[in-house]
């Protein structure tokens, strides 16, 4: 991993050039990552491995607002501007969010459910929150470069509950959006076993009307807990040829012998089974990460967001949720969940 220069120094003891087989690079923000297999090192020099800007594969980025393979695949270019999410109240729960952003200025509200200052949602030390939130709610349309989400004119709440979290402060966590009456709940994460509590929790949502859309996971696994649960969607990954280099990390991520028609493949770190309810695009995803900068990133945690995205749309815009599917209430949240697992 790479400091903010862009350099990283690697002294290895006890391998030589013919042991090592692959190098990684991982730029902390604005490169593509890198991948060099079989790698010729020569010892006792210096190897000067050079990765790629995201501008220098993504035209012209991030000066012009992008929108993303994964906005595109989901047919996000095929609405009209006034599809924006208005009326809808998202929670990110995660670690944070970085409001300095130049795509993430609209969020304002948020809460910390780890340490003492409830504040501290504000602060994104990892980045993956931020992420998060620049693909439901990056922009707003038109204004300079950097990233389009979904529901630039959503409401966002930010769930503060790691690093350091525990199952009590997603407890609390969905304890919040139930108060504040938040219609979707972005869960990029999991893992640990099954806990009664959250299930609960989730359930009793639901019958408040709140859907909870959670990452299956990245252990190319069974899915894991909270995303098991019957009574959320579930979600995996996939990806899709040509939307980043091939020297990049993300290729590594295609399942050998998968591939469709038109580029797609499954995403060899995803988990499986039969809880999945809906594929959606998550590797080689460009979006925000603090202070000011883009990354991009492969997992289930950037599938869950363009999930989140498009039912923030659902609701906001189709027909059914003006009439017979009003009410906040568990029907409500089934009629979304058919509606994203048809399309």
């Amino acid at each position: 991993v790479t400091d903010a220069s862009g350099r990283v120094t690697l002294k290895i003891q006890g391998e030589t050039p013919d042991t090592i087989r692959s190098i990684l690079v991982k730029p902390r923000v604005d490169y593509w990552t890198f991948w060099l297999d079989r790698p010729q090192l020569v010892p006792d020099s210096v190897t000067r491995i050079g990765a790629r800007s995201l501008g220098a594969y993504l035209q012209d980025f991030p000066g012009r607002q992008l929108l993303g393979w994964g906005q595109r695949a989901m047919g996000l270019d095929r609405l009209p501007l006034t599809y924006n999410g208005a009326g809808v109240k998202i929670a990110i729960i995660d670690s944070g969010a970085a409001p300095t952003h130049r795509n993430l200025h609209g969020v304002t509200i948020g809460a910390s459910m780890v340490g003492n200052d409830p504040a501290a949602w504000s602060v994104d030390t990892i980045g993956h929150g931020s992420h998060c939130a620049g693909i439901i709610a990056g922009g707003p349309i038109g204004a300079g470069g950097g990233i389009r989400g979904f529901a630039p004119a959503a409401e966002i709440h930010v769930c503060r509950i790691f690093p350091g979290g525990r199952f009590s402060d997603l407890v609390s966590a969905l304890d919040y959006c139930m108060e504040h009456g938040i219609d979707v709940a972005n869960m990029s994460l999991g893992g640990g076993e099954p806990s009664q509590i959250i299930e609960d929790r989730i359930l009793r949502a639901k019958q408040m009307g709140m859907a909870c859309i959670v990452a299956a996971g990245n252990s190319s696994g069974p899915v894991q807990f909270p995303g098991s649960t019957p009574h959320c969607l579930s979600v995996a990954a996939m990806g899709k040829w040509g939307e980043f280099p091939e020297d990049s990390f993300h290729a590594q991520q295609a399942l050998d012998g998968f591939r469709s028609s038109d580029g797609y493949f499954p995403a060899k770190f995803s988990c499986f089974g039969p809880e999945i309810d809906v594929c959606a695009p998550g590797v080689g995803i460009v979006s925000s990460l603090p202070a000011d900068g883009f990354g991009a990133w492969d997992g289930t945690s950037m599938a869950t967001p363009h999930v989140t995205g498009l039912a923030a749309l659902v609701l906001a815009h189709h027909p059914d949720f003006k009439g017979a599917f009003q009410a906040r209430d568990a029907r409500r949240v089934e009629r979304l969940f058919q509606i994203m697992k048809e399309t």
